[in-house]
């Protein structure tokens, strides 16, 4: 069993590149894919724990730099 969080994430179009670099490092990142337009990044991070899930997504948006905005989708149910 495992949760997920989808995060949607816009940043400057200059920083987007290194953004999904930086994200792609860390743990429970599961996936990061650019998207055309605004906003122009999805994470997905995967965890055995709601607890854990929140800690890994914390991790992972604080060490992105240039965030203008995030928003956060949590899976209600585990899979």
């Amino acid at each position: 069993m495992s949760f997920k969080a989808y995060v949607i994430m816009d940043s400057p179009a200059e920083k987007t590149a290194n953004m999904v670099r930086t994200l792609r490092k860390k743990p429970g990142v599961v996936s990061v894919d650019r998207i055309e337009d605004s906003p122009q990044v999805i994470m997905v991070v995967e965890a055995p724990e709601r607890r854990r899930l929140a800690k890994l997504t914390v991790q992972a948006i604080s060490s992105a730099d240039s965030i203008a905005t995030v928003m956060q989708l949590l899976t209600a149910t585990s899979n």
